[in-house]
């Protein structure tokens, strides 16, 4: 158990979060992307590939926006 309990990142805990941020109030949608994760994971690449100027996100299926209002 001491194991898992070290392996447990903590950072991507929202569970106190306001998760209904800007596209998120508009309609329901049954799989909702919690925006903080999808800002956390456009900032991680954009820090990893700092070296390459202008960033383009695809985001095929969409959802309900929350990729395109992220980034």
């Amino acid at each position: 158990m001491k194991k898992v309990r070290k392996c447990l990142d903590t950072s991507w805990d929202f569970r106190k979060a306001n998760t209904k941020n800007l596209s998120h109030c508009f309609h329901s949608y049954p799989a909702m992307m919690i925006p903080q994760v999808a800002y956390r994971l456009i900032e991680k690449h954009i820090n990893s590939n700092s070296k390459v100027n202008g960033y383009h996100v695809l985001d095929p299926f969409c959802g309900s926006g929350t990729v395109l209002v992220e980034s």
